[in-house]
């Protein structure tokens, strides 16, 4: 008589990697994307109180998907090599957000989350900053880094004045501080001419009189209608 023998047991395929939720793969695909994520506005994202949104990264620092640091002020976190590798869209290179451009990049990330607020029921996609110098990189290799890219490019679901839905593709340019005129020119100019069906400036305060003044200049420049893609909104923290 033979004897048979037990059924071996199949592992799972993630066997030995940390299991992540959808609220996980929310969260952390934002804080690849977007070169990092201060801690109010992850939980803002989330939806999770603040004690929640602290086991949250706990778990993620446990995991090794994280790094974090106060940077004089709110707690900011980052990701790790492995947290790219798992959540983000491109292989990119580990590094934490440049302090000198946090109040940007979390201007940015408040941009974000309103205009996916705004446009719920547009399937509204983001490409992040990081996504497009990556697959600039991709192309033109060192020469990418003189490039200017926007801070996003969104695509959404429009409708015509007959009533038609359609894709629309739009850069986004978040401004919080004047450039010198002539720069804001150029990178005016090339947003238009880049293909975009639309071109929305997020402006502060600040930010507002110049860029007003550089669209309305070019409109007398150029033949009637091709500013009209041109879009200025107000940034308002906190919104």
């Amino acid at each position: 008589m033979t004897m048979e023998t037990p059924r071996q047991r199949r592992g799972r395929v993630d066997a030995g990697r940390p299991r992540a939720t959808a609220r996980d793969v929310l969260g952390m695909s934002w804080v690849v994307e977007m070169y990092g994520m201060p801690f109010d506005l992850l939980r803002r994202l989330v939806g999770t109180s603040d004690g929640a949104t602290r086991q949250m990264i706990y778990r993620w620092r446990r995991a090794g998907w994280v790094s974090t640091e106060y940077f004089g002020g709110p707690m900011w976190l980052w990701a790790t090599r492995a947290g790219i590798e798992r959540f983000g869209r491109y292989p990119y290179q580990e590094r934490p957000p440049s302090q000198a451009r946090l109040e940007h990049t979390r201007a940015v990330i408040e941009t974000r989350l309103r205009l996916e607020e705004r446009y719920a029921d547009r399937e509204l996609s983001w490409v992040s900053e990081r996504a497009l110098r990556y697959e600039l990189g991709s192309r033109l290799g060192s020469a990418a880094q003189r490039q200017h890219v926007p801070d996003a490019v969104i695509e959404y679901i429009a409708v015509s004045t007959e009533g038609v839905p359609f894709q629309r593709r739009a850069a986004v340019e978040v401004e919080l501080t004047p450039k010198s005129e002539a720069r804001a020119e150029e990178i005016v100019g090339r947003l238009k001419q880049d293909g975009y069906d639309e071109v929305l400036y997020v402006v502060s305060r600040r930010a507002r009189p110049l860029m007003q003044h550089v669209i309305e200049k070019k409109r007398r420049q150029l033949p009637p209608g091709a500013m009209d893609k041109v879009r200025l909104i107000d940034f308002e923290e906190g919104q």
